[in-house]
């Protein structure tokens, strides 16, 4: 097995599929591609499909060491942020309402 999978289901607590991941080929590359269908027809249940997929999620596709860095993880969720600054901005625009200065004279002038 892929001892970087082997390592990485150790941190997630999930160890205990280490064996099924090796009898499925399950190597480092391959991580990331697995759905939940993929998982589920491996026999992992629910909770921990769901566990994995977010782990999952984190990880670099191709990166040099394997796996996400914060600053990538941290870029990734900037660039989230920033593509969400493109919400409409509304203008607001206040009108004052006076009376007219001639509604003003004419009382004074009666």
């Amino acid at each position: 097995m892929d001892d970087r999978v082997s390592m990485w289901l150790e941190r997630l607590g999930l160890a205990r599929y280490r064996e099924l991941f090796e009898q499925q080929a399950i190597t480092w590359d391959v991580l990331p591609e697995l759905t939940d269908s993929d998982l589920a027809s491996m026999g992992i249940v629910l909770g921990h499909r769901k566990q994995l997929l977010r782990a999952m999620a984190q990880l670099s596709p191709k990166g040099e060491s394997g796996t996400a860095t914060s600053s990538s993880i941290t870029t990734s969720k900037d660039t989230t942020s920033s593509s969400s600054s493109h919400l409409e901005r509304h203008n607001v625009v206040l009108f004052e309402s006076r009376p007219s200065r001639t509604a003003a004279i004419d009382r004074h002038v009666l």
